[in-house]
């Protein structure tokens, strides 16, 4: 039970359907709009009247609704939430001047938040779908356009909505946990025959190959397609009344780069955010944000989305999807952590992705430990400059048959912790070899490198 009290009268927030049979549960409370039933009273006498209260804070309005003896509600107040105390308390019956309404809703309100948090935190688990998304928590999925984001999103939430565990073989890598939970597919970009088609294909791979779903029907997540952005306020409404009927525990926005379309990325993560605190997070609803790199990003071959400290700040992990390979009838996926505050070990998963006719199929072939690869890359680079003296990124990443990005962050770690030193145009060198260089007539002293005590 949430009450607020004031003056000797109390407001109490109903618990959902208390007063009707209506499909849309309540209460639904976020920053710009409220519904919910809810009790007024008096705590010096048996007075008691049910109402319906609806706040939107965008508009500014108010309406306030009472239920008769039969249940059927009547208006007593519509209109802006100003100077509406003394008006509610006339058509409520209510002569003390002590009524404060106004008081009594911004308190409940407050409560309700606070309370719905708490009950929140004490749930105490981690994971929705483990390694990939934390329960009640944002996680963010980024990747250039075309590295197949979307369909990585609809195979995981066929997976969640199913309670598929990520890895079907009998002898398995790692025994994760998974929960069979609902989902909501919010699509901001792409053609709806293009995304249904990509639906078909993972369903249709599922109905055939699956053992668990011999026989049996696959169960559907929600899916729904927006032409507008998410600051439209028919969006936020569409997506109110979803979670309402629906109750999800996992919220796709795909993409959050489309749904918001502002070049001002920490605008975009401070409205998005804003909204996972006060909205999903209290209801204990995890949220997958799919958003797409700047052009600049891509072309300096960073992952990491630049312009909003807050998208890597605020969610706990951020997973970056690139294209590693292809083969015929498919390619080759690789999920990495760039970012991961939860203290667990580093690691990245490979996915084979095979099309057949109608059919795709997710294939998890590796989970490699990013942070033994890290060291043993280390020690490749060391080992190329104690031979060749010096060199740049590529000239290592081919000689060891190894990904220039890998090899080149390695390289930038190395010099960040003053192990190696870099030069001009991407040189790279021992560090006691720069130094050698300053010192006439005298033999270069190499002084092996070694990855041991590197905290990758």
């Amino acid at each position: 039970m949430v009450r607020a009290v004031c003056n000797g009268y109390y407001i109490e927030i109903l618990p959902e359907n208390f007063c009707s049979k209506e499909k849309i549960n309540k209460p639904f409370i976020e920053p710009d709009y409220s519904l919910f039933d809810a009790k007024i009273g008096s705590l010096s006498s048996s007075f008691e009247i049910f109402l319906e209260i609806e706040l939107k804070e965008e508009k500014k309005k108010l309406k306030v609704k009472k239920y008769l003896s039969d249940c059927s509600k009547k208006t007593i107040y519509y209109g802006k939430n100003e100077d509406y105390d003394s008006i509610i308390a006339k058509k409520l019956g209510i002569k003390s001047e002590d009524f404060k309404f106004s008081v009594l809703l911004e308190e409940v309100l407050e409560e309700y938040q606070e309370k719905m948090l708490e009950i929140n935190k004490q749930t105490g688990k981690k994971f929705l779908y483990e390694p990939f998304i934390l329960d009640s928590s944002p996680v963010v999925l980024c990747s250039p356009m075309g590295t197949g984001k979307t369909l990585f999103a609809i195979w995981l939430a066929y997976r969640i909505q199913n309670g598929i565990p990520l890895i079907q073989n009998e002898e398995k890598i790692y025994n994760y946990e998974h929960y069979k939970s609902k989902v909501l597919y919010l699509a901001f970009e792409g053609s709806k025959e293009e995304i249904t088609e990509k639906i078909e294909s993972i369903k249709n791979y599922y109905k055939q190959n699956e053992k668990i779903f011999l026989g049996q029907e696959i169960e559907d997540f929600m899916l729904i397609f927006f032409p507008y952005t998410f600051y439209k306020s028919v969006v936020r409404k569409k997506i109110r009344k979803a979670i309402s009927i629906y109750n999800p525990d996992l919220i796709i926005f795909d993409s959050i780069t489309s749904a918001l379309m502002t070049k001002c990325e920490l605008k975009q993560a401070e409205y998005i955010f804003d909204y996972i605190k006060n909205v999903l997070e209290p209801r204990g609803i995890a949220s997958l944000l799919i958003m797409h790199p700047s052009k600049q990003d891509i072309k300096e071959e960073n992952p990491m989305p630049k312009g909003s400290i807050l998208y890597m700040t605020y969610p706990r992990i951020v997973w970056y999807l690139e294209q590693t390979g292809e083969f015929l009838d498919g390619f080759e996926l690789k999920l990495k952590s760039i970012k991961d505050n939860l203290g667990l070990k580093k690691n990245s998963y490979k996915f084979e992705v095979h099309f057949e006719e109608n059919l795709c199929d997710f294939r998890l072939t590796e989970i490699i430990d990013e942070t033994r690869q890290n060291k043993k890359i280390a020690d490749y680079c060391l080992e190329y400059l104690q031979i060749h003296k010096k060199a740049k990124a590529n000239e290592i990443a081919e000689y060891y048959k190894l990904s220039y990005d890998s090899v080149n962050r390695i390289l930038n770690r190395l010099v960040n912790r003053g192990i190696i030193v870099k030069f001009a145009r991407g040189v790279f060198a021992l560090k006691e070899e720069e130094k050698e260089e300053s010192k006439e007539n005298k033999e270069p002293t190499i002084i092996k490198g070694n990855s041991d005590n590197i905290p990758f």
